[in-house]
């Protein structure tokens, strides 16, 4: 059967298109969920795709002004619609990663804010950040059980960087480490801060303390492995 050749030139549209059916990369976790490049948003989900980072890093300050004034139903409603394009973003990804433990954590989030609004429950809303850092620090502890599991922190970089070295790789299993001992640091703070601390206080640590010691790792991070593996990381630039 004769072969049909096309003199379409390969324009960028439709080198998008090409790209589009190709399997995505995925890193070998030997059973664990999978990291995949993040799908295209649909146009309105695109268009509010900053809400789910305002809606986290506000969360401590809705809380506070719920509880002082309103209550924590208002608070819960208030951080549930900032989330919902995240939930919906990630419900969109479980075609490609059904099975992802990541995914999971919105899922957690929704059910803990909409119990908190229908039980009108402030512990539920305070508990939340123990919750979320107790399921990362479960999800990226996973990742390091045995030697033929690839870390979280490999996962994510290897969507940049397909072949990684294996120093590379030990860098980035030594920083999942570093970052499941933050989570369960965080998670045991939070915890004890929403049992026996003031609302200020809790304000205070998981709306800003919490935020500065996580920007203080990434950028730790950066400098050291800017440091051991030069400006590109190691990956050598292709020619012009």
């Amino acid at each position: 059967m004769p072969i049909r050749a096309t003199s379409e030139p390969e324009t960028d549209a439709a080198r998008v298109r090409a790209e589009s059916h190709q399997p995505s990369y995925t890193a070998a976790v030997g059973g664990l969920p999978t990291i995949h490049p993040p799908a295209r948003l649909p146009p309105l989900l695109r268009r509010f795709r900053f809400l789910p980072v305002l809606g986290l890093v506000a969360y401590p300050l809705l809380v506070h002004a719920g509880l002082s004034n309103h209550g924590p139903r208002l608070a819960a409603l208030l951080v549930l619609i900032l989330l919902t394009p995240a939930i919906l973003t990630r419900f969109r990804g479980q075609r490609r990663s059904a099975s992802s433990l990541l995914a999971a954590i919105p899922s957690i989030t929704a059910t803990a804010l909409f119990l908190a609004a229908v039980l009108d429950a402030a512990d539920l809303l305070l508990f939340l950040p123990t919750l979320i850092n107790a399921s990362l620090l479960v999800v990226f502890g996973l990742t390091l059980r045995g030697r033929t599991r690839t870390p979280m922190i490999e996962s994510f970089a290897r969507l940049v960087e397909p072949d990684l070295s294996p120093e590379k790789q030990r860098w980035c299993r030594w920083w999942t480490w570093i970052w499941s001992a933050f989570f369960a640091v965080n998670a045991t703070v939070a915890a004890i801060l929403a049992a026996s601390a003031s609302l200020a206080f809790w304000t205070v640590y998981n709306g800003g303390v919490a935020y500065v010691v996580m920007g203080c790792l990434f950028a730790t991070e950066y400098l050291l492995r800017r440091h051991r593996f030069g400006p590109t990381g190691g990956r050598q630039r292709s020619p012009p």
